[in-house]
């Protein structure tokens, strides 16, 4: 994944502000204004349902908002937004949860 993103800092378990976050893409370019902020949960049952997945994707973009992940964004001055992304999977089912964030400025 590093080597095809050469126009972004890729940051992984980073320490934000009350916890780690598991990837983070912050563009480099000035005229892109969106990064992006990845947690990633992934279910230990072997017979988990679409439901319950998509309730631990939920569960993951509620620890971005909880822990304030998009904060340490603040620093690079052309993020606006932040695109929140809840990933998570359970064998070879996959479910996700997105939210954009403005950065307050």
């Amino acid at each position: 994944m590093y080597c095809t993103l050469t126009n972004w800092l890729v940051i992984s378990e980073g320490e934000p502000c009350h916890g780690f976050y598991d990837i983070c893409l912050v563009p480099l370019a000035d005229d892109k204004k969106t990064a992006v902020a990845l947690e990633i949960k992934h279910s230990t049952s072997s017979k988990a349902t679409d439901s319950e997945i998509s309730q631990l994707a939920r569960k993951a973009l509620q620890q971005i908002e909880d822990k304030n992940y998009c904060f340490a964004l603040k620093k690079y001055a052309n993020v606006e937004e932040v695109l929140c992304l809840g990933i998570a999977f359970s064998h070879k089912s996959l479910k996700y949860a997105v939210k954009y964030n403005k950065i307050a400025t």
